[in-house]
């Protein structure tokens, strides 16, 4: 607007100029540009900037009294062209609500459908596990799977075989349960099954807490705790807590409006739906399970021959079978140290090892040369009769013959066994073969080394 206003004036007084009546504006034109391009800053923020602008085209065309021409862009279409615009535009409006309302009532379908949904789901869980929804014709208010979890437990070790085996096991269990059931039967006297009579007691403990009112003609107001309920004892015996209607035994309302009634002389088993009666629970079990024969009397059939599946070999590497072992035999595996009684190496003991043994150490014998003995050897080893003891030097015979056990040099063996004195050192020694084992200090050494041993000792003992 405060363009249009500028370009009035500008024009108005260029053409006052042109006829003479005014002084010429281009004196005055920076005044003008600075008032147009000063222009309020609320206008420029309300509205959008326009193209149309003062600059001295539009000055010296209003001197000249010519008209400016717009750019191509903004002269106006044509009416036809126009009219093609708004049907273009209008077109794609319409379908833009279109798709808009139809999104909206698909949402609104999607919603009502899941709503409807939920509601039936919950329905039918509650319908399905709570007792506000059961209806009177089973009499049966249990909500569990004790049933299930019962016969899983006795199935338990048949699972594991084939199916014939598992029939079997389950049809001996319900001969056994059946025969049971009838011993039971036959030896009970009550009116009611044993589990209505449990369930009965149970009803008239919680008696003491109900306070009956009557309203005449058999309809009662029980009080129980901050409850109400509404009994009928009379001619169709009812209650509104629907325990009797959905179990078929009567609930501790009901009692207690017996009690209160007293006219009759009803009692609560009396009550009792006829299904838990005896002779019902006779008509169950009337009918036995007969037993069969082995499965080796089976009749036979030929005609259809069940054959085992095919055998299809798997990949890989194919499994070792390996032979089973016996009870008396270990595994070649890692075997553990269960049974094994262990020695000790330093007393030769059972029952404890060296890291905890006390005792003295144990003379342990050397071990004997690996291979066969030689002739003469054995022969020696036959020939020795006596042992030697502490003070004696071994000595042996053969066939009355005296056979040196000695070398030349005094006390020291060829070969033999027993314990002998030193004369030179006065130590003990055992000769056991051609080995020589000093009692002091529990050396071992070859027979043709003690002459050597002994002179070493001496020269020791001479020096301290």
């Amino acid at each position: 607007m405060w363009n249009r206003i500028m370009n009035v004036q500008l024009g108005e007084r260029s053409r006052q100029v042109w006829l003479g009546v005014e002084a010429d504006p281009l004196a005055q034109s920076d005044d003008l540009l600075s008032k147009a391009y000063n222009r309020p800053s609320e206008a420029a923020a309300a509205k959008p900037a326009s193209r149309r602008f003062i600059s001295k085209n539009a000055i010296v065309s209003g001197i000249l009294g010519l008209k400016q021409q717009d750019s191509a862009s903004d002269s106006p279409p044509p009416k036809a062209r126009r009219k093609r615009i708004v049907r273009k535009k209008l077109a794609s409006s319409l379908s833009r609500r279109r798709e808009r309302n139809n999104q909206v009532a698909e949402t609104q379908r999607e919603s009502k459908d899941l709503a409807q949904g939920r509601e039936g789901e919950d329905r039918r869980s509650c319908e399905s596990g709570t007792r506000a929804f059961f209806t009177g014709f089973p009499k049966c208010d249990a909500v569990e799977n004790n049933m299930s979890e019962s016969f899983n437990s006795v199935i338990k070790d048949g699972r594991s075989k084939p199916l014939v085996g598992l029939l079997e096991d389950i049809r001996i269990h319900v001969m056994k349960s059946n025969e049971g059931k009838m011993r039971m039967i036959d030896q009970y006297e009550e009116e009611v099954t044993p589990n209505v009579k449990k369930t009965l007691d149970k009803e008239r403990k919680k008696v003491k807490d109900c306070t009956p009112i009557c309203g005449g003609r058999g309809w009662y107001e029980v009080e129980h705790g901050s409850t109400k309920y509404r009994v009928n004892v009379r001619n169709e015996v009812s209650c509104t807590c629907r325990r009797y209607e959905v179990s078929g035994i009567p609930c501790s309302h009901m009692i207690s409006a017996l009690l209160a009634e007293n006219r009759n002389a009803r009692t609560p088993e009396s009550l009792v739906f006829e299904w838990l009666s005896i002779p019902k629970w006779k008509v169950c079990y009337e009918h036995i399970l007969k037993p069969n024969n082995g499965m080796e009397l089976w009749p036979m059939n030929r005609d259809v021959r069940v054959l085992p599946p095919l055998f299809k070999e798997s990949r890989g590497w194919k499994k070792i079978l390996k032979r089973r072992l016996e009870a008396s035999e270990t595994s070649a595996g890692k075997q553990t140290q269960h049974g094994i009684q262990m020695t000790c190496s330093k007393c030769l003991q059972k029952g404890h090892t060296k890291r905890t043994c006390s005792n003295e150490t144990a003379i342990i014998p050397p071990k004997k040369p690996r291979g066969r003995p030689s002739k003469r050897q054995m022969s020696e080893e036959q020939s020795v009769e006596t042992t030697p003891t502490l003070q004696s030097q071994p000595t042996a015979t053969l066939h009355s013959q005296t056979v040196p056990l000695f070398h030349s040099q005094p006390n020291v063996p060829i070969e033999s066994h027993g314990v002998f004195h030193s004369s030179l050192t006065g130590d003990d020694y055992v000769c056991v073969g051609r080995s020589v084992r000093d009692m002091s200090n529990n050396i071992v050494l070859p027979t043709s080394l003690f002459r050597e041993h002994e002179r070493n000792k001496m020269s020791i003992r001479r020096r301290k």
